[in-house]
Parts: structure tokens; sequence; C-alpha cells
């Protein structure tokens, strides 16, 4: 939530700036706020805990990666995610080309665009505190990656500013409750002795959008950028529609995966 709150006001900050100051102006903000960051968070104080003694590193991958292709959830989990995060999330990658090149707005226009993701983002998170346990996750997390993957198609196809002030929004939308959703039913899949190395891969799937980024790049350089941002968005789509079968149906209740990972030791 706070997240999306301050990405509204940051884009419109750093638009404003851009257009005024610079580019360079602007980079030198967003260093004193992750400076500012970086002081709160030496202020944490962190509980001294039980720790278990080191595991080598790839024996512990290994056993990761086993774990994860036996257990189908969190293949199929791993599987969406990669898909999203190559080519769903390589929209913010592209999104001031879009603004220079096809919709020629600049720097506001580009704040804008991304303030009204925030503003999504923000709508999105609020729902999702205010609707409590959600009885069927699997089926909330590829319907938001369904819609992500059909706004991206279209926000590439739109050459009207005010419609993709609109599609950006909703983009926000859809990306911030699959984001929420898959943040949840990852760790419920996961049973709680492999929960963190569950998480290690799906962390992993999260460092592939600048890959993304990248392919998208280049097709926007072989055909256009509305192209390559429609078939990013069509390709997020089709991964939702594969693996709806294989997720749609299932609640992903931690005491399903508590019982098939069997008993807890005493």
């Amino acid at each position: 939530m706070a997240g999306g709150l301050f990405r509204i006001f940051g884009a419109l900050a750093g638009g404003l700036i851009i257009d005024k100051l610079g580019v360079g102006e602007n980079y030198v903000l967003v260093a004193s706020c992750y400076l500012a960051g970086s002081g709160a968070l030496l202020a944490l104080r962190v509980p001294a805990g039980a720790r278990r003694p080191p595991e080598p590193l790839l024996g512990a991958v290994m056993s990761g990666l086993r774990y994860a292709m036996a257990s189908s959830r969190v293949r199929s989990l791993l599987l969406l995610s990669f898909m999203n995060e190559s080519f769903g999330f390589s929209f913010f990658t592209m999104l001031p080309v879009m603004a220079r090149d096809v919709l020629r707005v600049g720097a506001l226009g580009m704040a804008y665009l991304t303030a009204m993701s925030g503003v999504g983002q923000l709508a999105a998170t609020l729902r999702i505190a205010a609707a409590g346990e959600l009885p069927n996750k699997g089926k909330l997390v590829v319907s938001a990656a369904l819609g992500f993957g059909v706004f991206v198609t279209l926000f590439g196809l739109s050459p009207w500013f005010f419609a993709s002030l609109g599609l950006a929004a909703l983009i926000g939308y859809m990306a911030s409750t699959y984001d929420a959703t898959m943040a949840t039913v990852v760790q419920l899949a996961a049973s709680d002795r492999m929960r963190g190395r569950v998480l290690g891969l799906y962390s992993f799937t999260l460092s592939l959008s600048p890959l993304g980024g990248l392919v998208t790049g280049t097709v926007a350089t072989l055909l256009t950028t509305p192209l390559a941002i429609a078939l990013s968005g069509a390709v997020v789509i089709a991964g939702a529609l594969g693996l709806y079968p294989r997720l749609g149906a299932v609640s992903f209740s931690p005491y399903a995966v508590r019982a098939e990972a069997g008993p807890r030791p005493s």
C-alpha cells in the first residue's frame, strides 16, 4: 500500500524534475531516497534466534530444485512467475519508449502513466486487504495474471494517451493483485521445511525482469515498440491460460500443505 502511494507522488515529482531541471537531478533525488531508506534499515534490531548448522550452497540449491520439480503446485507457480516476470513486467522497461516515441508526451506524460499504474496498484492493495481470507487463491492469481497480460497487450496497441492512462491503471491493478496473491500462495504451496528454498527460487524468477526487458527491446528494434509490448502480453496470456487447469481450482490452504508434508516433528 505504501509502495503504491509513493509510486504516485514519486512519479509525478520525478516527471516534473526531469521536465524542469533534467534527468541527472532526478537521479540525485532517487539516490537521496535510497540513502534515507538505508538509514531506516540501520535502525532495525533483529532479535537473536536459533541457527541451524550451515548447509553447502550447492546442496541446498539442488534440494530446493528437486522439491520444486516434484511438487506440481510449486512447479506451476514458478513457471507462471517466470512467464510474467520475463515478459509481462517488461512493460515497465518499455514505458519510457512508449511515452517518447509512440504517445509523444515527454517526461510529464511518462510521469502521468507511471502515476496511474500506482493508482491501480494502490486500489488493488486496498481491495485485497479489505477482502480478508479468500477461498480460492489459485483462481485469483491466475486470473490476475491473465488480466495483466490482456491489458499489457491493449496498452501496446493503444496510440491514444488518455486510453493509455486508463490501461496503465488497469495494468497496475492486475500486476499488484498478482504480486500480492503470488507472494502468499508460493509460501502456502511449500512445506515449512522447504519454504525458504522455494522463496529463493521465486526470488530468482523476479530477477528475470531486466532480461525480459532486453528481449522485448530487441523485438521492438526488429519490429516496432507497440508490437513488441503486445507480443509480451500475449505470452503472459498464453501462460496463464495454459496453467489455469493446474492452479485455478487450488485453494492453497496451509493445512492441506502440512498434510501433504506429513506430521511435523515434536
